[in-house]
């Protein structure tokens, strides 16, 4: 039901926030709101010569071509119907798609999910674009008809302060599910929009203090002439500078270009620089009761827009930054309370054929136990016991800090998975199956209905 709700929601807000958070006035829609405005007040021969003026003032080719067959149709009644000429339709440019929703024509809101229950009542599901949803699971409030007639009280708060569950997307955007049903977004910028149903209208609020209200009915944008007052205060210990708006957002400028931002329900928004004097950023989102996200861009890689070869020919590229396997440049990390941290990323790999290539999300799984592992959007998992993971450093280049500079499990993770040694459980969400291979080259697959079959590996050596 979490999920139908969610794509139902982002449907809504998808189509609301594009013209409820942008900067530009929706100028088009303005003007033909007006048109049919002027239409319904005229009567139809002042339409008509009004439309006989635009023709001979310059109206497009196909706009005469259809006022001359009209006017052809009214003299010459008894001549056949002209079919309606077809409307031209133009394909929308691929740049200008939503690339946490769309990636080489795949649809990235469709593939495996991963949930995360805790004994706190937190429940996080990664979404297969990346996204983090994290609701906490509380008790209902108590009905009023149950507080008749005793001491209880009945919850008193209202709707529009308690929060269902938020989604925390790939680009740092923190959107707020409330129990009224409206939507609350957060901006990394400390921009704010909200939904009122009841009024039918989003508002914005810029990072300037600029309010703009958009009626979702009517189609109509208004700004406020007076912006929201922003206090400004310099600390003298640290030449801080601290902005206070009048909405409750707070703003901590640092001297190394970091930046804090305190939204008004408590959630932090930290950017700051990578380590090592690194290009791009980090960003850290954190709220009491939820988990904690970390977000790194990457311009030079965002740039570079890396290219996975065929088969297992890189699969140990990423083995010291997994930045490197990224197409993006943007890797979203979510640390869970187990001490687990789940990284995604959007990995784009060479297919056979000319020109083929394929995008997919990846997910990986780093327990604290150091077993990892890895499920891509497509269904395939594959999974490596810290025991598996510690044999095959022993076998391998033997790297003394185990744990975090051994990389000879990247090949069984990144690699073919019909090549994968024994002891590493590779899995199909799709085909519903589960298989491993041992030493002698025995393959035991399990089934998700109960089934499982046993593939004995068969010698013809006579000696």
């Amino acid at each position: 039901m979490e999920d139908a709700k969610r794509t139902g929601g982002e449907s809504i807000l998808e189509q609301d926030l594009s013209g409820a958070a942008g900067s530009a006035v929706n100028q088009s829609a303005a003007e033909s709101a007006v048109a049919s405005k002027a239409k319904e007040q005229m009567n139809a021969s002042q339409y008509s010569q009004l439309q006989k003026s635009a023709v001979a003032g310059g109206a497009t080719p196909a706009d005469k071509s259809s006022v001359a067959g009209q006017e052809e149709a009214k003299a010459d009644p008894d001549a056949p119907e002209q079919a309606p000429a077809e409307e031209e339709v133009h394909p929308e440019e691929p740049e200008l798609l939503d690339g946490t929703l769309f990636a080489n024509g795949v649809d990235m809101t469709k593939g495996a999910k991963l949930t995360f229950t805790f004994e706190e009542g937190l429940v996080v599901s990664i979404q297969p674009n990346g996204d983090c949803l994290q609701k906490c699971l509380q008790n209902p409030a108590m009905p009023k008809s149950q507080t008749k007639g005793n001491s209880l009280v009945q919850d008193t708060e209202a709707e529009s302060k308690v929060e269902n569950h938020r989604l925390i997307t790939v680009n740092g955007e923190i959107i707020r599910y409330m129990a009224d049903g409206n939507f609350i977004v957060y901006f990394s910028d400390g921009a704010i929009t909200q939904s009122d149903k009841r009024r039918g209208i989003w508002s914005t609020v810029n990072a300037a203090g600029i309010r703009r209200v958009r009626k979702v009915k009517d189609r109509t944008v208004a700004d406020d002439m007076t912006p929201l007052k922003i206090d400004t205060k310099i600390d003298p210990e640290t030449n801080a500078t601290v902005k206070i708006r009048e909405d409750g957002v707070l703003t901590i400028e640092y001297i190394d270009q970091s930046r804090l931002i305190v939204m008004p329900d408590g959630t932090n928004i930290l950017r700051k620089k990578r380590a090592n004097d690194e290009a791009g950023s980090i960003t850290y989102i954190t709220k009491d009761g939820f988990v904690p996200i970390r977000q790194i861009y990457d311009p030079v890689k965002a740039r570079a827009k890396t290219v996975i070869g065929l088969g297992g020919t890189d699969a140990l590229m990423g083995k010291d930054n997994i930045m490197e396997r990224t197409n993006t440049g943007m890797i979203s990390e979510v640390c869970l309370p187990d001490k687990t941290i789940v990284s995604s990323y959007l990995e784009k790999q060479e297919l056979e054929g000319y020109n083929q290539f394929s995008s997919c999300m990846i997910h990986l799984i780093k327990r604290y136990d150091f077993s990892v592992v890895k499920v891509r959007q497509d269904g395939e998992v594959c999974m490596i016991t810290a025991n598996e993971r510690a044999f095959l450093n022993d076998i391998g280049k033997q790297m003394d800090d185990f744990g975090s500079n051994d990389y000879d499990y990247f090949f069984e993770l990144f690699g073919i998975p019909n090549e994968r040694r024994s002891g590493v459980y590779t899995a199909n969400l799709d085909k519903g199956r589960i298989w491993t291979e041992d030493e002698e080259g025995n393959y035991f697959i399990a089934y998700s209905n109960g089934d499982t079959v046993e593939k004995m590996s068969v010698s013809f050596n006579l000696d």
